[in-house]
């Protein structure tokens, strides 16, 4: 009995020490690929942070845009005409379209290129130079060329993270541009709406996990399944598969571990359902209960129309930016 409970506290403990290193090394590689994107391209790469940034807190600075214009028309309804309204909407909303637009070409601009050279240049670059350091006989170690090839194979990740970690950036900072304007006015709401959200921030991660468990588990299966479609899509072998009356055999093995695949992943998807349902009903309350908040303080005229629109943009904004946040993080 001590045995069995030492022996699973032995487990348990190397799984934590695993899974601590696994995030040790991933916030060093994070760190490491920003350091190397603003050695070799720091003006692309600050393009991109900025477009990516405006893309993502793009709605709310809309809302606000829009609650400033509403507000300005009211006054220019009400008090005559006026042509200083007039020219005031004009201008903050011409401003607001040809700066987004300069951030949007900011971001396609730096998506392109940023993408072209960290996906292929940058990092041949890196390994030519270790590779020039190295003897000749070092160079022909059948251990180093696999491990030269596993990189190649790989490369295509360097792009893909530091890609995540500056949407991860932009998210982060929408989300402040949400809770900032809220958090004095809607206290409680904006409260109730991170706690109800940190369960799904949990379990979005856990059930990442298990699904990539699940996939890594099913790798030989699913080598196999492909295996199979491929014989039985290729002429010879689907003679030889008649030959021996093997068609039957062959596709119930294939049926089998299909089956088996989805069966594991349909049980994870549906516990993960069931929580998001139960999350976003939570949430749902934070929000209603913030919607209740603004239409009393419009009623008792202690806001304006524009403010809102806003106002309620960016109640939403908190919501749907931090369920964006924890997926992101899970995926990581």
């Amino acid at each position: 009995m001590h045995l069995q409970l030492n022996k699973k506290l032995k487990i348990a403990n190397s799984s934590s020490a695993m899974e601590e290193s696994k995030n040790k090394n991933i916030i060093k590689n994070t760190f490491w690929l920003l350091k190397l994107s603003y050695k070799y391209m720091p003006l692309i790469t600050t393009l991109r942070i900025i477009g990516i940034i405006n893309n993502q807190a793009g709605g709310l600075i809309k809302a606000f845009i829009l609650g400033v214009v509403i507000d300005l028309s009211i006054k220019y309804v009400n008090e005559g005409h006026s042509s200083e309204y007039l020219i005031q909407i004009l201008a903050i909303f011409g401003s607001y379209y040809i700066v987004n637009n300069l951030l949007n070409a900011c971001r396609n601009y730096g998506d392109n290129l940023f993408s072209t050279r960290m996906s292929y240049e940058i990092p041949e670059r890196l390994i030519h130079e270790k590779l020039f350091r190295l003897s000749i006989g070092d160079i022909e170690n059948p251990d180093l060329q696999n491990k030269i090839s596993r990189y190649r194979e790989n490369k295509w990740t360097f792009n893909y993270m530091s890609g995540q970690f500056f949407n991860i950036i932009g998210v982060f900072i929408a989300l402040s541009l949400a809770i900032l304007p809220i958090i004095g006015l809607l206290p409680a709401s904006t409260v109730l709406i991170i706690v109800f959200s940190l369960p799904g921030l949990i379990v979005n991660k856990v059930m990442i996990d298990k699904l990539w468990k699940i996939d890594k588990d099913n790798t030989v299966n699913s080598r196999r399944g492909w295996n199979l479609v491929f014989a039985i899509s290729d002429p010879q072998s689907l003679k030889e598969i008649k030959l021996v009356n093997a068609f039957e055999f062959l596709r119930k093995y294939f049926d089998l571990a299909v089956f088996t695949y989805f069966k594991n992943r349909k049980k994870i998807m549906g516990w993960w359902a069931l929580v998001d349902i139960l999350v976003s009903t939570l949430v749902g309350f934070a929000i209603f209960l913030g919607l209740y908040q603004i239409v009393l303080l419009s009623a008792s005229g202690l806001i304006t129309i524009g403010t809102i629109t806003f106002y309620i943009s960016a109640l939403i904004s908190v919501a749907s930016t931090i369920d964006m946040f924890s997926t992101m993080l899970a995926d990581y």
